[in-house]
């Protein structure tokens, strides 16, 4: 997340975090809310895409962004 405030002019707020195990391999999930410029929050969704992130748009969300 440092990156990515550092990188683009938005504004991020972590709202829930997780962290959890299968078998020896631990895994997480973290849901944050990104403000800004839509132009701006393009470009971040995909810096995080580039990472192989697995994004997924909980309550409102642009339609070109439900199906990513």
């Amino acid at each position: 997340m440092a990156g990515l405030i550092r990188k683009f002019p938005i504004e991020v707020s972590i709202l829930y975090g997780n962290l959890d195990h299968i078998k020896d391999t631990p895994y997480g999930r973290l849901l944050i809310g990104i403000t800004g410029q839509q132009s701006d929050i393009d470009a971040a969704m995909e810096y995080l895409r580039q990472r192989d992130l697995r994004i997924e748009f909980i309550g409102y969300a642009e339609k070109k962004y439900l199906h990513a």
